[in-house]
């Protein structure tokens, strides 16, 4: 059995996802197997990027807008597109990236005290397994802004106006509202859908449900691409996912060998799981109980290797290149006798000195040998 050991000066790509082991000299490992011993590296795979899972955009629905000039400026239903940057997200994380957008398009309000008031936001349902999408309601033209409201809290606008900014297409005024009591919705593209746990292009509805229907809204809600809205929701409201999310895509990534031959598994090359056992940024720890063994392709082998992939094949891009892995090599069953190893001779005889003793003088063998009984019993 021989060990080989592959740490990130084996890493052979900027994606960390592949390592190269040379062999010194070329090997003939025909009939051998491989089996992982040992592998260690920290979870650190993306699970929202623009590729391979292109599920880092989703759509929020701007209602008609309008501002306090005479007459007003009126800017027609809209949708508004968010990238997420490439990375490794939680849903609170998500919140965070939509909190921020709003801060930077003037989409917020904030109290005497200092706290942000946004209009939508992305939470786990934990009890229902979902993702929750909420909007609520936004403040119309005859909202007072730097007095106390029944609730007791004074309301302040953004410095530079109230839905006021160049995402938004407005212009006119420096305060833009809907015209009805309503909130902002949502549309979840393919690939984010799947995220997000809702069929493709599902948007929300006025009575705080969604539908894949592309239906008109109110009069005069249609975008300014041409593409009609649903009715917006109509006050606050919540949508719930309308089928498992799938917040992790990969739960599980998998290490392939370039050099086996896994004829039971979808792609050939799958040598191990690796499951994302611990928290982001955590060390995974892999100590196998027992070796899977697969068998080597025949043929000389001068160089293995080793890359990761997600269960589709993909290869997947890994944040952190400090990885280690050991694997074992077994030996053909041919090259052992009684647990004599010996190098292979012509025709794969083993070389070792009691396999070499029994068939090049079976009459001098020991007396345990059925073949020495035999020629004993002819004299």
């Amino acid at each position: 059995m021989h060990t080989i050991t592959l740490t990130r000066a084996n890493i052979a790509n900027a994606e960390n996802n592949q390592m190269i082991y040379e062999v010194p000299g070329s090997k003939a490992l025909e009939g051998s197997e491989i089996a992982l011993s040992s592998l260690y590296m920290y979870y650190a795979w993306e699970n929202i990027n623009a590729s391979p899972l292109n599920n880092n955009v989703f759509v929020l629905q701007i209602p008609e807008l309008i501002d306090g000039a005479t007459p007003p400026t009126t800017k027609l239903a809209q949708e508004i597109t968010i990238t997420i940057p490439d990375g490794i997200y939680e849903v609170p994380d998500v919140n965070a990236y939509l909190q921020q957008f709003c801060i930077e398009n003037n989409m917020y309000l904030l109290t005497d005290g200092g706290e942000y008031i946004y209009f939508v936001q992305v939470q786990a349902n934990v009890p229902k397994y979902k993702l929750q999408f909420n909007s609520f309601t936004l403040p119309t033209s005859t909202f007072v802004f730097g007095s106390a409201h029944t609730n007791g809290i004074t309301y302040n606008k953004p410095t530079s106006g109230f839905f006021n900014s160049t995402i938004l297409q407005t212009a006119g005024g420096t305060d833009f509202f809907p015209t009805g009591n309503i909130a902002i919705g949502w549309r979840f593209p393919d690939g984010f859908s799947e995220w997000a746990g809702f069929a493709a292009n599902e948007k929300s509805q006025a009575n705080g449900t969604v539908s894949t229907v592309a239906g008109a809204g109110p009069t005069g809600i249609i975008s300014t691409n041409g593409v009609n809205l649903t009715a917006f929701p109509v006050g606050s409201a919540s949508f719930l996912s309308t089928k498992t999310p799938q917040v992790n895509p990969n739960p599980v990534i998998y290490l392939n060998c370039d050099k086996i031959s896994n004829t039971f598994s979808r792609f050939q090359t799958f040598l191990h799981p690796i499951p994302a056992k611990t928290s982001v940024a955590q060390l995974i720890n892999i100590e196998v109980p027992e070796f899977s063994w697969h068998s080597l392709q025949t043929g000389d082998v001068s160089r293995f290797s080793f890359f990761f992939t997600d269960a589709e094949g993909r290869p997947i891009k890994l944040l952190d290149p400090n990885i280690i892995v050991t694997c074992v090599i077994k030996d053909p069953s041919h090259l052992t006798h009684q647990g004599n190893m010996g190098a292979s001779g012509p025709g794969g005889i083993s070389k070792s000195m009691e396999t070499l003793r029994q068939g090049q003088h079976p009459m001098y063998g020991s007396h345990r040998s059925a073949h020495s009984n035999n020629m004993r019993s002819l004299r």
